[in-house]
């Protein structure tokens, strides 16, 4: 009880010291109209509040840009091991054809995708200024999702790759067992 009491004068006495009493003589009219100028001129809390809302747009992107910069990285990565694994197949005798077939492709879908983050980035950059923002922003938009699509397509693509590393790599232990089989058998 003594703690909800002393709660409610406390709340109270800083109610009394933030409200600003006007006294009887004093008018809350303005005494002279505004100029043009003054009613054109947003006001300070709405100009804030533009700015705060066109900062956190921009964090978004740029958490979303360097999201597709880690996934073009980590898949240009396996790309190039895959690559390395086809190459090795291939002094074995393996035909890896369709593999590096889809290697390079998901390369070429990687590379188109690292040049669409640069054009969005421009785009980005362009609608805070651009006069007809929702075009600006329609173009914008056009674009992540053909980044997106492009990843997409790239990690399709190399896992096709995988399936295609494994087949080999199961028909040349097949192989290997076969030939080492026939030779415990002379």
């Amino acid at each position: 009880m003594k703690r909800v009491l002393s709660s409610i004068v406390v709340a109270s006495v800083m109610m009394s010291i933030m409200i600003p009493f006007v006294s009887a003589d004093e008018t809350t009219e303005p005494t002279s109209t505004p100029t043009k100028t003054e009613l054109n001129r947003p006001h300070p809390l709405l100009q804030r509040l533009k700015e705060d809302r066109w900062q956190i747009i921009k964090n978004f992107y740029h958490a979303m840009r360097e999201k597709f910069e880690r996934a073009y990285n980590k898949m240009s990565e396996i790309a190039d091991r895959m690559q390395k694994k086809a190459d090795e197949f291939e002094t074995k005798g393996a035909d890896t054809a369709d593999v590096e077939q889809n290697i390079a492709d998901a390369k070429a879908k990687l590379a188109d995708a690292k040049a669409l983050v640069a054009t969005a980035t421009e785009q980005f950059e362009a609608i805070h200024d651009a006069e007809d923002r929702k075009a600006a922003f329609a173009a914008f938009r056009a674009t992540v999702h053909q980044i997106r699509e492009n990843l997409h397509a790239a990690h399709r693509l190399l896992k096709d790759a995988a399936h295609g590393l494994r087949e080999i790599h199961k028909g040349l232990v097949a192989e290997n067992e076969q030939d080492n089989n026939e030779n415990e058998q002379e």
